[in-house]
């Protein structure tokens, strides 16, 4: 087994940020929309005081099983991906690419909001990189680097909570990299799916959460899961297009809530 493919994997314990709740072990279906209901009241929690605001109580998103359908891809970067829906539909997506979504970005991926709010302390007067680090390698590193206790410990806040923290999984990672890269005049956006890696011949799809910016295209800026290769993919099930408190209404997080497992085929 490669190291690259060894860190791939023990980054994706850091990436079941997105397949648990808040508290507690891990719901149903029901109890997550019935959760995502409820988000709403969380969220306006969080701007009225230091307890609500430390966390925001969105759904899970378990973690699927994966099958591999003969023959075989010989990498999961040149594989398709079949979503089976609990209702047993389905639908094909790709192994996100750099440049594969070329649609332009909008006010919302230049400004800070709700999650994203690098307008409020500590984070608005510290987000600012010097001139020759305004890339977004170099903000990918910053935010690695900056949140120095990867753990599974809190769930899911805003940006300038986990600035605040320097603690958190691929959800806290992603939205202080999103921060950060729209503090230095670079359009990010957050997308959400699966981190999917197989080490030898076990393939594991875990629920994730990672930031995009717009470069050319939309590239992958993925502070949790920095490995790369044809064994490490991620399925970009949806981007968050609302970033307000009704950025977890049940209507957004439904289809991840309804995968039910993912085939994989050689393309």
């Amino acid at each position: 087994m490669s190291r690259a493919l060894v860190q791939s994997v023990a980054a994706l314990a850091l990436c079941s940020c997105a397949a648990r709740p808040t508290n507690g072990p891990a719901t149903s279906n029901a109890t997550q929309r019935a959760n995502a209901a409820r988000a709403p009241v969380a969220l306006t929690a969080a701007r009225e005081g230091e307890v609500g605001r430390e966390t925001l109580g969105v759904p899970a998103i378990s973690n699927v099983a994966v099958e591999i359908v003969e023959p075989a891809p010989t990498s999961l970067a040149n594989a398709r991906f079949e979503l089976v829906h609990t209702d047993s539909t389905t639908r094909f997506v790709d192994p996100v690419r750099d440049g594969d979504d070329r649609t332009a970005p909008t006010e919302q991926h230049r400004t800070p909001s709700f999650i994203v709010d690098y307008d409020r302390d500590p984070l608005r007067s510290r987000c600012e990189s010097p001139a020759n680090e305004r890339t977004g390698e170099a903000l990918l590193r910053r935010t690695d680097q900056w949140i120095s206790r990867k753990s599974m410990a809190i769930g899911f806040v805003t940006a300038s909570v986990v600035f605040d923290r320097r603690e958190g999984d691929c959800t806290e990672h992603a939205v202080l990299a999103a921060a950060l890269l729209r503090c230095n005049a670079i359009p990010a956006r957050l997308a959400s799916g699966f981190a999917v890696v197989r080490v030898d011949n076990a393939v594991a799809a875990i629920g994730h959460m990672w930031t995009e910016r717009f470069d050319d295209g939309w590239r992958v800026t993925d502070a949790a899961l920095t490995v790369a290769g044809d064994n490490v993919v991620r399925l970009r099930v949806e981007t968050m297009e609302r970033e307000g408190v009704d950025a977890f209404d049940g209507d957004r997080i439904d289809e991840l809530l309804q995968i039910a497992r993912i085939r994989v085929h050689r393309r």
